[in-house]
């Protein structure tokens, strides 16, 4: 195992990161300002921006905003389940979530998975666990995230009367049907993951040849898969325990951040069920995974969210634009939180210091 004082490797690029969330911050800003000025200009929406503001409960509404932000502690409880008991010492909790806030500010300002990089070096720093362990449980944490996100949305639409319309429904019955899937997927891999590692190779032993970007691409395609399966197995010899604790507060982090979102709806004077909040949650945590590619993805996100939103609760679009903007402010606060935080943990990325 590599010990964090011996990792020698370079800082993150932490100017830039910054940089980019600042204007990130700023277009998300801007896009808000002309969003809402465009909307004032016809009678329709000044008269619906007029009623939310009339009905809306600032209080409530910050409520809802605290308890959507529990979210990121209990992600870092998830996470900590799966990490080796290195780093399962007093205080950790609270690191984990200094470090899940980073996190979001690298993710918010760089294309792909590099806040989740960052959140495994700097692991390494503070714990005696290395950069590839604790990127692995970040990794099976992210796939528990999908799989828990998506028995959710899929649940929720069988058993509870979204009133999605009609024209929607059969699209909507598709996209569930594709989640259930991919969550027994999910399920076998957690379950059996030495067994899909050999059935992998199997598969890919005759395409290991193929010439070209295909063939590349399909190697490494398979080397990321055999390292998270490599990563399951680890996990899933220190017992089911890990696995079972690290699911129960993906349950509970699933559940927690709509809950919070519905308050918000409901301090705004909103008619939002608690069933079709959740629902859009989850339906998006799942559908919005390929705009985490790209730079820019909060947009696509949000337009995501706001679709989902207004066709699983029946509020109306202005509505519905109201909770996206309150769920893009808070995501901006924790921007901002992971800013501040950054500057506090970066002493480890300095120091190269472990935990006592």
């Amino acid at each position: 195992m590599n010990h964090p004082e011996q990792d020698t490797q370079g800082s993150p690029p932490v100017g830039r990161a910054i940089r980019r969330a600042a204007i990130m911050l700023v277009v998300t800003v801007v896009v808000g300002v002309v969003a809402t000025l465009g909307l004032w200009q016809g009678e329709p929406g000044r008269e619906a921006l007029r009623q939310i503001v009339e009905r809306a409960n600032p209080w409530g509404m910050l409520l809802g905003v605290l308890v959507i932000t529990l979210a990121t502690p209990i992600a870092a409880l998830r996470w900590r389940c799966l990490l080796p008991p290195a780093v399962s010492t007093p205080g950790s909790t609270w690191n984990l979530t200094l470090i899940q806030c980073v996190a979001v500010l690298f993710n918010y300002a760089l294309p792909g998975p590099v806040g989740e990089l960052v959140a495994a070096g700097l692991v390494s720093r503070r714990y005696r666990v290395s950069t590839a362990e604790a990127l692995m449980a970040g990794m099976v944490v992210r796939l528990l995230g999908l799989g828990v996100a998506a028995v959710l949305a899929a649940g929720i639409f069988l058993l509870a009367p979204l009133p999605i319309p009609e024209n929607a429904r059969d699209v909507a019955l598709i996209g569930v049907l594709a989640l259930l899937l991919g969550a027994t997927t999910i399920a076998a891999a957690v379950a059996l993951p030495q067994q899909l590692r050999r059935l992998l190779a199997r598969v890919a032993a005759p395409l290991d040849e193929l010439p070209g970007w295909l063939g590349r691409g399909i190697r490494r395609g398979v080397a990321v898969a055999d390292k998270l399966l490599l990563a399951l197995v680890a996990i899933q010899q220190r017992g089911a325990r890990p696995l079972l604790l690290a699911t129960l507060w993906t349950f509970v982090g699933h559940t927690v951040s709509p809950t919070g979102v519905a308050i918000a709806a409901w301090a705004m004077g909103m008619k939002a069920a608690w069933a079709g909040v959740v629902f859009t949650n989850a339906f998006v945590i799942v559908g919005a995974l390929a705009l985490f590619l790209f730079p820019g993805s909060q947009l696509g996100w949000d337009a995501m969210y706001l679709t989902v939103f207004a066709g699983s609760t029946g509020v109306s679009l202005a509505d519905a634009a109201a909770i996206t903007v309150l769920t893009r402010g808070q995501q901006s606060l924790l921007v901002l939180l992971g800013i501040a935080a950054l500057l506090w943990v970066m002493r480890w990325w300095v120091r190269g210091r472990s935990a006592d």
